[in-house]
């Protein structure tokens, strides 16, 4: 179910479906007590709109349970319910006309849009936290110096990154043609070099950017700047590639 630029996923297992919904406009056809600004109450979620009785959230009882990720630019929710009702819940959203289906495909482009890595991807066990970008995800008490420092999983190599810094670096850019650059791609900082100083390690069109973009691993040792230029090597032609800041579409969580 996508709404222009907006994703939604249906996901079925082995017990349950897994709807995705990424779109705050939906908490208008969830919640039947906003008429206008969504605001949703994140203990309740009412789905009398739509024909479903009201789901709560999950007790040991319960096969109904409602998440809130953050894994994308806008706020969203994750619906799990059994599987024979899962359809009919699909069903009744798209019946509103506000939504639509759509595929991982969608997911993936807003994944990167909002400049989040992808496990297995643009992170794995042979990436640390500072090659892929994450140490902000490390708390300042945790770090060199601070009240509990260490303590957590390769820390010796996270703190020593932090202080030395890291064999990789993580860096958005834009390309300058419509034509994406994938992954896997190999990085030049000049349009003859022959040497090359990293690979895309995610890149795809971003419709709510306007253009393609990709994430990139480069040598830390090489100096980039907001605005610089490397080439991506595409099947033997050499594509532009403007550094900039991630994320590439400004997150709008609700908070």
């Amino acid at each position: 179910m996508i709404p222009p630029t907006r994703e939604h996923h249906v996901q079925a297992t082995h017990y349950c479906g897994l709807i995705v919904s990424e779109d705050p406009e939906d908490y208008l056809i969830l919640d039947e007590e906003e008429e206008e600004t969504p605001k949703l109450d994140r203990e309740r979620i009412f789905l009398p709109k739509i024909g479903f009785p009201r789901l709560s959230k999950p007790r040991k009882d319960h096969d109904d349970e409602i998440e809130y990720p953050e894994q994308f630019t806008e706020d969203g929710f994750e619906i799990s319910l059994p599987n024979a009702a899962a359809r009919s819940f699909v069903d009744a959203i798209c019946a509103t006309g506000k939504a639509e289906l759509a595929g991982l495909v969608a997911r993936d482009s807003l994944r990167l849009e909002a400049g989040l890595c992808l496990y297995g991807q643009d992170m794995d066990e042979g990436i640390s936290a500072m090659d892929a970008g994450l140490g902000w995800a490390v708390g300042r008490a945790r770090r060199s110096g601070g009240e509990r420092e260490g303590g957590f999983q390769g820390a010796e190599r996270t703190l020593a990154e932090f202080k030395g810094g890291a064999a990789w670096q993580r860096v958005g850019a834009r390309s300058h043609t419509k034509r994406p650059v994938r992954s896997g791609s190999q990085i030049f900082a000049e349009e003859t070099a022959t040497k090359a100083i990293g690979s895309v390690t995610s890149g795809s069109p971003a419709p709510s950017v306007g253009c393609p973009v990709v994430m990139m691993r480069l040598k830390g040792t090489h100096e980039i700047s907001v605005g610089g230029v490397v080439w991506a090597d595409v099947r033997g032609r050499r594509i532009a590639l403007t550094i900039c800041n991630m994320p590439f579409f400004a997150h709008r969580f609700k908070r």
